[in-house]
Formats: structure tokens, C-alpha cells, sequence
């Protein structure tokens, strides 16, 4: 009976095994019917619908080859430092005309000049405060070029109109005053001379012939008022902000002169302070709406307005006034771009943290270089344990900042850790506030000289 039972098994299992070799012998004659099938079905397709394809490959080849020569090409001249400025102007105005690229040459200071005038109804301390929000010259010069471009204007040669564009394109701000109150105290002299009795009357009156008795009182001074205007909003390409502010009370203590007055002097200052920024949800919306009334509405050309500005004007290059498009790049900024996205994260932070200023520049500075070589989107060599709750994390941009570090220092409204200067600002505010740095990235061990262990 076993023996009945294994036949019957290896029966079984050879007649699988024929079946499976069998099934498999049919479906590649089946797949190799259906292949010939399809290319018989799809070469018939192909010749009946020839009048369809060709002209929409010959339109996109043609396509490609306009926008290389218009756009792409001159973009990537005017980018190279092997470029002349006569190479740049000549692609920038497409045109080989020794006279007309002589009279062009001033094009990148007029541009310049143009955009710089959004800071002309400001005093020196509004700018400063707006100064994130400035129109870059290079989009000024791109949108010029490219709406006023025969392409899309049916003109026959470019017309420049800078003035015209900075008008439709440079930012708009509503400030409000806000009152700064300051009462401080100071150190008073009392002199006093010493009483005597009257020989005459018995009454007590001053001896004048004693040695003055001087004495120290601390007293309250006026509270002094003054008035700083503050940015409210602003309306830029990219969108509108919204600035928020909160009621800071500060006091700070000094000790008199020696000899003087006993205990400290106490001045306390009253004033709003940035609490938040609330960004636009959709960046350049603005921007993209002005591009589409003038004709413009196709993603690729759009993109080449931005990506023509960013060869024009090396501030946008790393993404510092206008983020470009996508991904922030990842390879170490030029130095000129760290430095721009240093100064505007300090001026940010300044308004919150007054004690973080341009004392910390330097070593903000050599902190940058020693942690990423500039790279805003350098991460670290390997995972690190960061605490039970968000166990192993990798430290991400430009000062190195492991990520629940970054949200718990960024400001409100500067959330990208990649971006250069939302990374600044979080790096500043986290050493401010870590004990063993006294508030300043100067007391980092080693930062200096030495081996620098990081922080």
C-alpha cells in the first residue's frame, strides 16, 4: 500500500512537472504572438496617424531648439566668468552689432539702479527692516527681457522698459509707528550743610564754615518716549507677509560709580518685537500671475524667467533674495552669498534677540565654514542618537542642525532648514540660548583655533 502511494505521488509530480514545461512552452509562443501583434498594430498606427506625430516631434524639437537659442544659451554666456561683459550684453539683447552692444553696455547698472529705487521712500532703519524683501535686479532685467522679447510681442527687435516693470514688479509696505518707552534711573549728589544752634535765636541753621556733607540717592528719570516706525505688511513677487509683533519689557542693570550711590541703576525698556512672520502659501504667485497677463503662462517659460535671473544676478544664484525653483543647491555658496544670507539672518534675529548683532558675524561665520564648507544642504556622516522620543537624527544645512534642534530655535514663518538663512537663524538662537555659550557663538570652544569639536 506505501508503495502504491509513492508511484502515485511521483505520478502526480511528473505529470505536474510536464505541465508546468508544457504551459510554459505555449506562453512564450502566446507572448511572442502578442509582441508581433502589437508591432504590426502599432507600425499600422504609427504610418495612419504620420500627419499627427511628425509635426507635434518637428514642433517640439523646434521648440527646444528656440528656447535654447533665445533663453538657454545666453543664459549660460551671461552666467560663465569666462564671458565678457560685451559677450553677456550681446546675448543678453541677441544681437552681434558692435555699435548696439556698446550703447547696451550700461544695461546692468541702469537694471541696478532701477531696482534699487524700491528703498527710495524709506528712512535708513525701513530699509533695513524690508531689506529681505528687495527686488532683485536680475528679475527686473529677466521679466524686462522676456515680455518685451519679439517672441512673444510680435516686435521686431527687444524694446527695454525697465522703469515700466519696476512698477508693475517692486514691492509695497505699510508701516505703523510703535512707541519705544525707556524709564531709567540715575545716580543724584545731595549736598548738605551741616546744622548748627543759633547763639542768638537757639534756632538750628547751616553752618556755613563746616565741611559740606554729600550724599548719593538713586532716582527715577522721565520716562522718555520715542517712536520707531515698523513694517506691517509687505507685498512683494512673491506674495503677501504679514508681520506680528508682542510687547517685549526688558531691564538691565548697571552699578554706579564707585563711592556713589549703594545697589544698581535699572533701566527698563518697553517695545514691540518681531514674534512672526507669516509667509505667503503659494511663493511667486504674484510673480507667475504678471508673467501670465503678459503672455507667459508655460511652467518652462516661467522657469527660464527665474533661471535667467539667477545668471544675471549672483545673490540669486544661491537662493538668498528669491529661492529658486526646487531643491536649494548642493554645493558650498560663494562666499558673497553667505555673507548676504548671514547679514539678513542676524537683522531677523535681531529684532527678537536684540543681543544677537553683528558682534557675532565672525564667528557665525567660521561656524558656517567648519561645519558645512558652506553647503546649505550638507547633512551629517552618520545618524546620532538624539533623545528617546526622537531617537537617532542626522544634522542637516548649513551650521549643522540636528532637525527637532532646528524647530525647536527656528522663528516662526523660517521653516526650511535648508534654506541658508531660516539655518542661520535657528543656529543663533539655539547658541543664545545654551548656557555653557553665555549667550554668544564667541564662547564656542575652539572655535578659533584649536580642535574644534563642533557644538
Amino acid at each position: 500500500m506505501p508503495e502504491t502511494e509513492n508511484n502515485l505521488q511521483r505520478g502526480l509530480e511528473g505529470a505536474l512537472h510536464s505541465a508546468v514545461r508544457l504551459g510554459k512552452r505555449v506562453g512564450k509562443r502566446i507572448v511572442r504572438q502578442i509582441i508581433r501583434n502589437m508591432a504590426r498594430t502599432l507600425g499600422l498606427i504609427a504610418i495612419s496617424t504620420t500627419y499627427i506625430w511628425v509635426p507635434m516631434v518637428a514642433l517640439f524639437i523646434v521648440g527646444y531648439l528656440g528656447l535654447s537659442y533665445f533663453y538657454i544659451m545666453p543664459a549660460d554666456i551671461i552666467a560663465s566668468q569666462q564671458s565678457s561683459m560685451e559677450d553677456k550684453v550681446s546675448a543678453f539683447f541677441m544681437t552681434e552689432d558692435k555699435e548696439e552692444v556698446k550703447k547696451r553696455m550700461g544695461f546692468l547698472k541702469e537694471y541696478e539702479q532701477t531696482a534699487n529705487g524700491w528703498k527710495d521712500d524709506l528712512a535708513e532703519d525701513e530699509a533695513v527692516q524690508v531689506e529681505m524683501h528687495a527686488l532683485s535686479w536680475g528679475v527686473l532685467a529677466a521679466v524686462d527681457r522676456i515680455t518685451h522679447d519679439p517672441i512673444f510681442t510680435q516686435g521686431k527687435q527687444i524694446a527695454i522698459k525697465s522703469q515700466e516693470v519696476f512698477r508693475d514688479l517692486r514691492p509695497q509696505f505699510v508701516l505703523k509707528e510703535s512707541p519705544i518707552s525707556v524709564q531709567s534711573q540715575s545716580c543724584v549728589e545731595r549736598t548738605q550743610q551741616p546744622l548748627k544752634n543759633d547763639p542768638i535765636t537757639g534756632e538750628e541753621v547751616e553752618d556755613t564754615e563746616a565741611t559740606p556733607i554729600i550724599s548719593y540717592e538713586i532716582v527715577d528719570n522721565l520716562i522718555q518716549i520715542t517712536v520707531k516706525r515698523l513694517i506691517q505688511t509687505a507685498d512683494t513677487i512673491e506674495g503677501h507677509f504679514d508681520y506680528q509683533y508682542r510687547t517685549d519689557v526688558s531691564s538691565t542693570q548697571t552699578d554706579p560709580s564707585p563711592g556713589t550711590c549703594s545697589g544698581q541703576l535699572t533701566t527698563i525698556t518697553t517695545k514691540e518685537v518681531l514674534s512672526q512672520i507669516v509667509q505667503p502659501e503659494d511663493k511667486y504667485r504674484p510673480l507667475f500671475a504678471y508673467l501670465k497677463g503678459k503672455g507667459i503662462s508655460n511652467e518652462t517659460e516661467i522657469h527660464v524667467v527665474i533661471e535667467l535671473a539667477k545668471s544675471l544676478d549672483p545673490k540669486m544664484a544661491g537662493g538668498i533674495i528669491v529661492k529658486p525653483i526646487g531643491k536649494w543647491i548642493n554645493h558650498p555658496l560663494p562666499p558673497e552669498d553667505i555673507l548676504e544670507a548671514l547679514d539678513q539672518a542676524i537683522n531677523i534675529a535681531n529684532r527678537v534677540n536684540p543681543d544677537i548683532n553683528q558682534s557675532w558675524r565672525e564667528g557665525m561665520l567660521i561656524l558656517i565654514m567648519k561645519e558645512s564648507s558652506g553647503n546649505p544642504r550638507a547633512v551629517g556622516p552618520y545618524p546620532v542618537f538624539y533623545s528617546n522620543k526622537d531617537g537617532y537624527q542626522t544634522a542637516a544645512g548649513l551650521c549643522q542642525l540636528m532637525p527637532p534642534t532646528f524647530r525647536g530655535y527656528k522663528l516662526p514663518g523660517f521653516d526650511d532648514i535648508w534654506n541658508p538663512v531660516d539655518n542661520i537663524i535657528a543656529s543663533m538662537r539655539y547658541i543664545y540660548a545654551t548656557s555653557r555659550y553665555q549667550k554668544h557663538v564667541n564662547n564656542i570652544p575652539n572655535l578659533f583655533w584649536g580642535h574644534y569639536p563642533g557644538y
